[in-house]
């Protein structure tokens, strides 16, 4: 069975092909792109109305407020929801450029030095942006930095390529929806005194301290 993996531009189908192609998964996808966000979100459910197959959609949240970014998965998924097809949506944060920054190793030997913190901090928030001042605006250089072993490798690694390929490898049957990253666990609340106030938090120095005061 293929899948239709469904995404917003013509460079985000580079990606997820080179990516596919990298582990070995390129005959069990078919990757197709809309020109805008509407027109990938139209495609997919033309795909799943015309029961061509099970469908993969995976689109840019371009905004970081945790609100908007879940309102573009939840619309996605009632968007394509209801065709009695599985299909999967994945909303990458920022953009789907950020997978080729987030394994850095790779950039170390395409830029001939580590990249900056500076841009560090670029890949996480403008990873589109940051590859134009890198030098790879220009399709064809994009396109050659997609060749590039090192970085091909690293796709595989990422979290989106690891969902893809146990989608597909499982020929899942269910439907479901993801955001990458993956929100990270919220850190436990101290605990609260008798009164509602929260315990003050003391160091593992500070409680033997005060253990040896009271003795």
């Amino acid at each position: 069975m293929k899948w239709h993996v469904i995404v917003e531009g013509k460079r985000d189908a580079q990606i997820v092909t080179a990516m596919l192609n990298e582990a070995g998964h390129a005959r069990a996808a078919l990757v197709g792109f809309g020109s805008t966000s509407s027109a990938a979100n139209a495609l997919a459910r033309m795909l799943l109305a015309s029961c061509s197959g099970p469908v993969f959609l995976i689109a840019d949240a371009d905004r970081r407020e945790a609100g908007g970014v879940r309102g573009d998965l939840e619309y996605l998924l009632e968007s394509v929801n209801g065709s009695g097809l599985p299909f999967h949506v994945w909303v990458v944060v920022p953009e789907i450029e950020s997978v080729l920054f987030e394994n850095e190793r790779p950039w170390a030997a395409v830029l001939k030095k580590p990249l900056t913190d500076v841009q560090r901090v670029r890949a996480r928030f403008e990873p589109k942006a940051l590859l134009a001042d890198l030098g790879f605006g220009p399709d064809a250089r994009f396109t050659g930095l997609l060749k590039h072993p090192g970085l091909r490798r690293a796709l595989t690694e990422t979290a989106l390529c690891r969902d893809l390929v146990l989608a597909i490898s499982n020929g899942a049957r269910t439907s479901k929806q993801t955001l990458l990253p993956r929100p990270k666990p919220r850190a436990a609340r101290p605990a609260r005194r008798a009164g509602g106030r929260a315990a003050p938090h003391r160091s593992a120095p500070a409680k033997r301290l005060s253990a040896a005061k009271r003795a």
